[in-house]
């Protein structure tokens, strides 16, 4: 069974991350650190959909999630019947979830069917026609449906959104929701925070988790990563989306490399030695 949904089930927190790297190796590390998801990124990021296969095999042996962001553009402001062709592909090769930026209801509404749909690793015949039906069921129990929401459009529609039967979480992209709100980047502001709060009101009507991430402004270290949790989970957030893996590899190595150089003494050369063993004298 999916571990998001595992968690959900339990009231605790799930943890997961946009991938922006997509590498299986990466996908292994993060499984083996204890993350419940990894959400592989094609939206912005060059992943090709043999990657992602191999990237689902390391999510199964490691045992964390494969999500999937799906190519998207919602602020084009039409629906785009695309997205239910590549949710198909997405599920078929594996993915536990599927997230992707939605612009319309129906957007939502095309996914949720796709992820009824029987097809998962079809170079193998999984089942016997008598065991169709339970298979099918199977298949669909663990599959997670994840709007995005990116675009005004679907943020003006998110309670109808959060109604849809079918969907199980709906991530809240606060990056571009402080832009709507008027304060870009500022993901402490009260306005924001209305946002979460609301959706996490109407969420909870539908029996819908949000998830939402924690920003850049409050990723740049550890104490204050746990700080801005903390405050997510308090308000109700239950899928909490660190900041994407190459930002968090860049900063945890700026950060160690500040740690060990502070006052670190500067090197000193050594004295160079000859072919008997002795030293040398300085050259003048």
């Amino acid at each position: 069974m999916s571990k998001v949904l595992e968690k959900l089930a339990r009231r605790e927190v799930a943890f997961g991350c946009i991938d922006s790297i997509c590498s299986p190796a990466l996908t292994e590390v993060l499984g083996a650190a204890g993350m419940d998801m990894a959400c592989a990124d094609m939206m912005f990021r060059p992943t090709s959909w043999d990657t992602f296969q191999a990237i689902v095999r390391s999510a199964q042996v490691f045992g964390i999630d494969p999500f999937v962001r799906l190519k998207a553009y919602p602020w084009a402001g039409a629906s785009d019947h695309r997205l239910a062709v590549d949710a198909a592909l997405a599920y078929s090769l594996g993915a536990v979830g599927v997230a992707f930026s939605c612009a319309t209801v129906e957007d939502v509404e095309r996914i949720v069917e796709v992820s009824r749909d029987w097809h998962r690793d079809i170079h193998i015949h999984p089942f016997e026609k008598w065991e169709y039906q339970s298979y099918k069921s199977k298949v669909a129990s663990q599959r997670v449906v994840m709007p995005l929401i990116e675009d005004a459009q679907a943020l003006k529609d998110l309670d109808k959104i959060l109604a849809v039967k079918g969907v199980h979480v709906v991530f809240l992209a606060l990056s571009d929701i402080s832009r709507m709100v008027g304060h870009p980047f500022d993901f402490g502001h009260p306005k924001v925070w209305e946002v979460v709060d609301r959706a996490v009101e109407s969420a909870a009507k539908n029996d819908v988790a949000i998830a939402a991430n924690v920003g850049y402004e409050f990723s740049k270290g550890p104490e204050m990563m746990a700080e801005r949790v903390h405050a997510m989970a308090e308000r109700g957030v239950r899928v909490v989306m660190l900041q994407n893996s190459g930002f968090l590899i860049q900063k945890l190595y700026r950060y160690v490399l500040d740690t060990i150089g502070a006052g670190l003494p500067p090197a000193q050369p050594r004295a160079a030695k000859g072919r008997t063993g002795k030293r040398l004298p300085p050259r003048r």
